[in-house]
């Protein structure tokens, strides 16, 4: 009952805020893998830590960003989950 009355206040959901940050590639749908047709989703770490976001925002990207991925790229019983790809080129961990 939760989760339906936060879906319901939550969805759909406008996108167009967080175009910005899906445009500079730190988030995006690559194609889909030749095995199970599921989405390669990857995250370029780079550029997502240069976008400089809150934690608020961020969430509300995720949000936006597999609502839509569940919608266009999952169909129930065949294609149910994604690969995640995480892109740490020039991002360096102490």
């Amino acid at each position: 009952m939760k989760h339906h009355a936060w879906y319901s206040n939550n969805f759909p959901c406008d996108g167009s805020p967080f175009m910005s940050f899906l445009r500079s590639g730190a988030l995006y749908v690559s194609g889909r893998c030749k095995a199970g047709h599921q989405p390669v989703v990857v995250i370029n770490i780079k550029k997502f830590i240069e976008q400089k976001r809150s934690m608020i925002e961020l969430q509300d990207i995720a949000t936006y960003f597999f609502d839509w991925v569940e919608r266009y790229y999952l169909v129930q019983g065949r294609v149910e989950s994604w690969f995640l790809l995480m892109d740490l080129k020039d991002v360096y961990l102490s």
